[in-house]
């Protein structure tokens, strides 16, 4: 009787697991373009987690194109078609926005997402809100956000420590990004002392900080072997960063990706999503600060992940 029991509930999970396979299989997909030398700075076991991930709160498949560096325009195409001729989405890069506006000019039908990284100048003149017929669904970086969030995250670190805070933020974000920053750390509060530089030139290597975070300059810190707890804006693989590095701030296609996909759902033609913060919780050996990150991390939409 047992073995009869064991037997009909094996074929009901036979039977469920090949109607969610089918499920998946018969609704379109979701194409993403990448690249060979991203992929592998990003980690391509970590893409493959991330793409079953994405699939999953997607409703159906997230499909990945790998392309060469710098791939002919036509050759992406092509090799998008070879995947699906009829996906529901896809999704672009901003280094591959040509590739974009040709998906786009040869199949209007099918929505394009592109995701840009940080708003500049540049980027925000390819689709202007003022379009009644928008080229993509584009999205930006949200960069207020996300280093409100850090200065949050650096708070916890400092506590009690009355030592500075060196942040490293380049001129074109000084503007949103101080303030942000300060905006956070008062929110949680500490007796340590942020300070915002563009380059390495000011910073006492004797010194031990509470926390050092680097974000879009300062990245030569990286190189002088850093003993300090260090906050990150990359998207590298958490293995290839040094043992100092205790939060990553992720801004990549796969952190945006779900976010952007509701996005255009709902019609927002262009937004901010923020990044990902990857908590790397091995490194952390103060629990109650892990606690603390932990919490302020998932007071923005749960939006933490932690190795």
């Amino acid at each position: 009787m047992k073995h009869k029991r064991k037997l009909i509930f094996l074929i009901i999970v036979v039977l469920v697991s090949g109607a969610i396979a089918l499920f998946y299989h018969i609704r379109d997909p979701i194409l993403l373009l990448s690249d060979e030398p991203f992929d592998k700075l990003y980690g391509e076991k970590r893409i493959k987690m991330l793409e079953i991930y994405a699939s999953v709160l997607a409703g159906r498949r997230v499909i990945q194109l790998q392309v060469a560096e710098g791939a002919d325009v036509d050759l992406i195409i092509v090799a998008l078609e070879e995947i699906h001729s009829r996906p529901w989405r896809v999704v672009f890069p901003y280094r591959y926005v040509s590739a974009a506006r040709r998906f786009h000019e040869q199949f209007p039908e099918i929505p394009v997402i592109l995701l840009s990284g940080r708003r500049n100048a540049r980027q925000a003149r390819i689709n202007p809100a003022s379009l009644d017929d928008p080229v993509f669904f584009e999205y930006f970086t949200d960069v207020e956000l996300d280093f409100y969030r850090v200065g949050q995250f650096a708070a916890i670190f400092g506590g009690e420590n009355p030592e500075k805070i060196p942040i490293f933020m380049n001129r074109q974000l000084l503007n949103v990004g101080e303030s942000a920053f300060m905006d956070g750390f008062k929110h949680i509060g500490s007796e340590s002392e942020p300070v915002f530089w563009e380059n390495i030139g000011l910073l006492d290597f004797a010194t031990p900080y509470p926390v050092v975070v680097v974000a879009g300059s300062g990245m030569d810190y990286l190189d002088r072997n850093p003993r300090n707890p260090l906050i990150l804006f990359t998207w590298l693989d958490p293995a290839l960063t040094s043992r100092e590095t205790m939060i990553i701030m992720d801004d990549s296609i796969w952190a945006q990706i779900n976010t952007a996909v509701k996005m255009s759902v709902r019609g927002e033609v262009s937004g901010e999503i923020p990044s990902r913060p990857l908590i790397v919780s091995e490194r952390i050996s103060d629990k109650n600060i892990l606690r603390e990150l932990r919490k302020a991390a998932q007071s923005f939409f749960g939006q933490d992940e932690a190795d």
